[in-house]
């Protein structure tokens, strides 16, 4: 019951507006905008790049033909690897100022240049873990075992990064830490994570509120970054101030 009663206090004592909540929601929305315009631009990117090759055809077999296919792939691919790469860096710069703000430290070169090299050494496995599930499993099993696993990449990287903004520590520290205190003290962290979906439930039926007509384009992001951006917000300040309990 004592336990209980320090997560509710933690969970209440998260919505109280401060300052810093609101430039962490700036980074979030920011984030968010980001995606959509390079979602934008890798589709004026292929639309050029069908464009250009719109002369290939399927039924011929020329050098010509066959050397415009391998160019209509290569272009396509380093539009995707171009989009993939500025949302990393987008990523990596407005979480790490994120993080920063929630602990309440300046973030510096050298922490966002840490904090960088942290993210693809952790992302690269989980994606390869992720292909296996898409590739190897059938049907639900596939389906259910991706949701499963985004629902423990989430856990675990938010506390593998918040290790890395609050104590600062090395890469191989901060994965340590994820493991070890997000399956370490699973257990602790089912009651704060259902008071956290329960608030995600509530606050995501304003998509309900909204005449469907609006819900297209532009409009679809900024509904995205009122339903998403203050959520993930918010759990990042839940995060820092459950740690300590839970641990």
């Amino acid at each position: 019951m004592k336990y209980l009663a320090s997560v509710w206090k933690v969970f209440i004592g998260t919505f109280k507006l401060k300052m810093s909540f609101m430039l962490v929601l700036a980074y979030e929305v920011l984030f968010f905008l980001a995606v959509a315009g390079f979602s934008m631009l890798l589709k004026k990117w292929l639309i050029s790049i069908g464009t250009k090759y719109s002369s290939i055809s399927a039924f011929l077999v020329t050098p010509e033909n066959a050397a415009m296919v391998k160019g209509f792939f290569f272009d396509s691919i380093v539009a995707g690897l171009g989009f993939v790469v500025l949302c990393y860096v987008a990523y990596v710069i407005l979480q790490a100022f994120s993080w920063r703000a929630v602990v309440g430290e300046t973030p510096s070169t050298k922490f966002i240049l840490r904090f960088a090299g942290l993210n693809v050494i952790w992302l690269v496995p989980w994606l390869l873990i992720a292909w296996f599930f898409i590739a190897g499993l059938k049907g639900n099993y596939a389906a259910g075992g991706l949701t499963a696993l985004v629902i423990l990449f989430t856990h675990l990287t938010l506390i593998m990064q918040h290790a890395s903004a609050h104590d600062n520590k090395r890469v191989k520290e901060s994965v340590v830490t994820a493991f070890t205190v997000g399956f370490g003290r699973l257990h602790k962290f089912i009651v704060p994570y259902l008071f956290a979906t329960i608030l995600f439930i509530v606050w995501s039926q304003l998509w309900r509120l909204i005449p469907q007509v609006t819900t297209m384009g532009f409009a679809a992001v900024l509904l995205l970054c009122a339903i998403f951006a203050p959520f993930t917000a918010w759990l990042k300040f839940y995060i820092h101030k459950l740690l300590p309990v839970v641990a």
